[in-house]
């Protein structure tokens, strides 16, 4: 059994499902246990590529956001057609623009993963692929474990 050691009462068979379930990847500090009876060893938190969680913040917002500007720009970058960073700011701004006011949450998790491709340093795109899961987890269940496991085992992502 695996826990996080700040997640007391929740304990996974899956280093990975405790890691994200805990939003590990969000904290460096956490500490992953594996536990094996009355015995406690301490286990390296998955070391997840920052492309691979940027991948993860834009299938996690095309869950949720169906805006046809960022589809369009999310199917190419996924595809690698186009990442060219001159893009991401245009639709970031483009987004941006349309809805000025209070923005919903559906588009809020497109311009967080967005921005998570915008960011240089890891600690802010981590903090951006964050945002983006807490805005789609406002709107509707998603099965986050099965995703993540899903774009880190594949290979030809990147």
């Amino acid at each position: 059994m695996y826990r996080i050691v700040n997640m007391k009462e929740t304990v996974y068979t899956d280093p990975l499902a405790a890691y994200i379930h805990s939003w590990g990847f969000t904290r460096p500090n956490n500490q992953l246990w594996h536990f094996d009876g009355d015995v406690a060893y301490r286990v390296l938190t998955p070391k997840i590529p920052v492309i691979k969680l940027q991948i993860f913040a834009i299938k996690c917002a095309l869950h949720v956001c169906q805006d046809p500007i960022f589809v369009a720009w999310a199917n190419e970058w996924l595809s690698g057609v186009d990442r060219k960073r001159e893009k991401v700011f245009e639709v970031y701004n483009e987004l941006n623009i349309l809805r000025p006011h209070a923005i919903p949450k559906d588009l809020e998790a497109a311009l967080e993963a967005l921005t998570s491709i915008k960011a240089r340093l890891e600690v802010e795109i981590i903090m951006h692929v964050s945002h983006t899961i807490k805005c789609v987890s406002e709107i509707t269940e998603l099965d986050y474990y099965k995703l993540l496991r899903e774009v880190i085992d594949d290979d030809e992502i990147i």
